[in-house]
């Protein structure tokens, strides 16, 4: 695999990671809403009164919504490890498109300019191309973030357990996971159309190439 390609499958892998990252955080979002709703339910059965408690166990319905309150606590506090094991991705990324940067320069040469026709197809690929320089900046500026995004989270679950106190306060919390205040979306969309782009005019190069042949 040559330098540039190497540089795409950095590229097309820290896509993976933002993916998986938006799944994790898709997953808190959903936590999130059953809390609230729980919660709610909960509140709502204590000032219910006598119409609840006269069809069920007051102490064994209290016992189940709060099974199932911890349950979903549980599930959150399992997004701290799934969140962690996406930051190592980014940072393991961020290396490697370090390491191939400096391999590009340590495997340069003086050349001669070769003047490649504007319009061939070697130009269009290599104007799409993603330079090892390139994938570096995308994975350094995605590390930053999601690293800057990562610690506001963990403070953030930290104070789970003294946000159970109300629906307001779950949705507070709710609502500041939702917001993920330091992630850039502009740079993710650079990143996926810059892999989009390549794809389509490489694919296009081939099928051309062998309409020709």
């Amino acid at each position: 695999m040559n330098i540039k390609a190497r540089a795409f499958n950095i590229m097309t892998r820290t896509r993976d990671a933002c993916e998986a990252w938006e799944r994790h955080q898709a997953k808190g979002n959903a936590y999130f809403s059953s809390l609230s709703n729980l919660v709610a339910q909960q509140v709502a059965t204590t000032a219910s009164g006598s119409v609840v408690r006269s069809y069920t166990s007051a102490s064994r319905l209290d016992y189940k919504q709060s099974a199932a309150i911890s349950e979903i606590v549980a599930l959150l506090e399992q997004l701290k490890d799934d969140l962690v094991e996406v930051m190592n991705v980014f940072m393991d990324l961020e290396r490697d498109a370090k390491q191939l940067v400096d391999k590009a320069l340590r495997d340069a040469k003086p050349r001669e300019e070769r003047v490649i026709p504007p319009l061939s197809n070697e130009s269009l690929i290599a104007v799409a191309a993603v330079t090892p320089e390139r994938a570096h900046k995308y994975t350094l500026a995605f590390c930053h973030n999601y690293h800057q995004e990562i610690d506001y989270k963990m403070v953030l679950l930290d104070t789970l357990p003294q946000g159970l106190n109300s629906v307001e306060d779950i949705n507070a919390l709710a609502f500041r996971w939702e917001r993920q205040p330091h992630l850039e979306p502009e740079i993710k969309d650079d990143l996926y159309e810059l892999i989009r782009l390549y794809k389509n005019i490489k694919q296009s190069v081939e099928a051309n190439d062998d309409f020709v042949a």
